[in-house]
């Protein structure tokens, strides 16, 4: 069956594990855990555009910047360390709605993440009485 202008794969890709999983050949160490990744394939927006898009995916609505979903887990549930951020956002991009999408909004500042690749500076935690009333278990340093 042609297929037009597309290039069928080089590589071959089976199904792997009890999940069915396709994983390429090139990757046979993740073959091996098939069934322990997990794969989100009900990606939606209601936008065209990356940089709304890349919003609604981190924030949840494609506009007015919300928390990210990283900073809402960490606020929620907190950070195991207390020298170290609650999450880190590898190399994020500038462009597609920028540190919006990892950043905190209208939540403590301390719960964003950490660009790692663009600011190599030391994670301010800040420990204050404003940061007691936020976090009723968070101790003042």
């Amino acid at each position: 069956m042609p297929t037009g202008n597309l290039m069928a794969p080089v590589w071959e890709f089976k199904q792997r594990g009890q999940s069915g999983l396709w994983i390429s050949e090139l990757f046979p160490q993740s073959a091996a855990h098939a069934d322990k990744r997990c794969l989100i394939r009900s990606m939606k927006t209601d936008v065209p555009n990356h940089p709304p898009a890349f919003l609604q995916m981190h924030c949840g609505i494609p506009t007015a910047p919300r928390p990210s979903m990283g900073a809402w887990i960490t606020y929620g549930l907190g950070s195991m360390n207390e020298n170290l951020p609650g999450f880190v956002t590898l190399s994020p991009n500038p462009g597609n709605g920028g540190s919006a999408n990892y950043g905190s909004s209208f939540c403590p500042p301390f719960i964003k993440a950490r660009a790692s690749a663009t600011d190599a500076s030391p994670s301010p935690r800040p420990r204050s009485a404003i940061c007691m009333i936020w976090r009723p278990g968070c101790r003042k340093v």
